[in-house]
């Protein structure tokens, strides 16, 4: 994905990480494949897409990485808890990937929709 959009459109800049789903369950109805493909798509392709794109900013010493989050990080939530875990993973790993990576000119920040 970075390397045909790099290569139509120039270097990546800035990386919003929105992809998300939100499967609807009650917990007792929550299967392994709904936590996983939850997790999958919320949390995984963050990290995947971030560690696509961090090359290139680190060569450049500049980039912006805003994460996608939701109030359901911190709270109930009506969703389920395996949205909630995907949301404060993308929380967590936000504040890691900031920490490490703003001496290098990339900052990371995660925006949380209510």
């Amino acid at each position: 994905m970075v390397e045909a959009v790099t290569s139509q459109l120039g270097s990546i800049d800035i990386l919003i990480n929105n992809a998300g789903i939100a499967v609807t369950r009650g917990i007792d109805d929550l299967m392994e494949a709904d936590f996983d493909a939850t997790i999958a798509t919320n949390l995984k392709s963050v990290f995947l897409c971030t560690q696509a794109v961090l090359p290139a900013m680190r060569a450049r010493q500049w980039g912006r990485i805003v994460n996608i989050s939701s109030g359901a990080a911190r709270g109930a939530g009506a969703i389920g808890p395996h949205y909630n875990a995907s949301k404060a993973g993308v929380e967590g790993l936000t504040r890691g990937y900031a920490a490490r990576l703003v001496k290098q000119g990339i900052t990371v920040n995660a925006w949380r929709l209510r």
